[in-house]
């Protein structure tokens, strides 16, 4: 019991140190180091080493000295490898699950509601960008045959084998596995979109621009509706309606709604939204809370599937390759 007890405290005393440190960044620059920065560094760090260093000790070399240079250009790539592996280490398997070792809300308290919605917004933007570039990256080399029959073998060749081609890919696909598996960690946990809900409804609070007021509000009706369809499997019929309603309503009556239902958030009862909001329900005869349909969840895998294929793809290329 003893030695369990102290294998435990020492692991809590890891998470709480990692803890301190990350919380020193916010959710913003940590996510612009881990999914920008820390990619850029392992390209350039692979460029640098293969282009400039094992180069370099090629030119210096003689018969006399090739043996001693040798040796220093093992000691360099072991040394650029090591970096390289820890980089991926931080982007793989220690940025995605934070905080996986601490409570949700601890997190959401702590980093401010805020500052955690800005995390995930951020993620989900540069995947916006770096998903459909990192398709685009993937199809050219899978199609290489196709676009030979209409364009001549030079220009595809320039495009699909330099160095700028493989290096903007590599970028693209550590940006996009780490900030996929950040989404999927983060949408796993069973009361993020909860929080997430309540981070919004916190910005719209103290937002004075009504459009972005009103854009918040939908982001965190949206999550509240997800976290609904999650653990109850019922989520608002059609609740694009409700939106439209509140925007359109007089400026007094509009801010007296958001305030209520940003207080029903407030109340500590999950459910206590839905018993607002239903208030706002234009049709009666209609059911407020209904399953959602299959359209639905066809449109949500396809959207997770456009993330998950091209990193599929990019890893079987890569595995053909390295097995060549």
């Amino acid at each position: 019991m003893v030695l369990g007890t102290s294998k435990s405290d020492n692991l809590s005393g890891l998470y709480n140190r990692l803890d301190k440190r990350i919380s020193l960044l916010s959710g913003f620059q940590l996510t612009i180091i881990v999914l920008i920065v820390l990619p850029s560094a392992v390209i350039i760090s692979h460029y640098f080493l293969t282009e400039i260093v094992i180069n370099y000790f090629k030119n210096i070399s003689t018969i006399d000295t090739i043996n001693q240079n040798l040796e220093y250009a093992k000691i360099s790539v072991n040394a650029f490898s090591i970096f390289q592996i820890i980089v991926f280490v931080v982007m793989v398997l220690v940025y995605p699950p934070y905080p996986a070792p601490f409570s949700l809300e601890k997190y959401f308290i702590k980093r401010g509601f805020e500052s955690a919605v800005s995390e995930f917004e951020l993620v989900r933007k540069i995947l916006y960008v770096a998903i459909p570039l990192l398709i685009f990256f993937t199809v050219i080399d899978l199609l290489r045959p196709l676009f030979e029959q209409f364009v001549s073998d030079e220009i595809v060749s320039m495009l699909t084998e330099n160095i700028v081609f493989y290096s903007a890919r590599g970028f693209l696909f550590l940006t996009v596995l780490a900030g996929l598996l950040k989404m999927v960690f983060a949408l796993s946990r069973k009361r993020f979109r909860l929080y997430f809900a309540k981070g919004c409804l916190s910005i719209t609070k103290d937002n004075k621009d009504e459009v972005e007021k009103m854009e918040y509000l939908i982001k965190g009706l949206d999550s509240y509706n997800s976290h609904l369809k999650r653990h109850i499997k019922l989520g608002i019929n059609e609740i694009k309606k409700i939106y439209s309603r509140i925007a359109t309503l007089p400026a007094k009556q509009k801010t007296d709604t958001v305030n209520r239902i940003i207080q029903s958030f407030e109340s500590g009862d999950t459910l206590e939204p839905v018993r607002y909001l239903s208030s706002l329900h234009e049709s009666k005869t209609e059911l407020f809370l209904a399953e959602e349909s299959l359209e639905q969840k066809i449109k949500l895998q396809v959207t997770y599937a456009a993330g998950i294929i091209p990193v599929i793809l990019t890893i079987i290329q890569s595995v053909i390759k390295f097995g060549g």
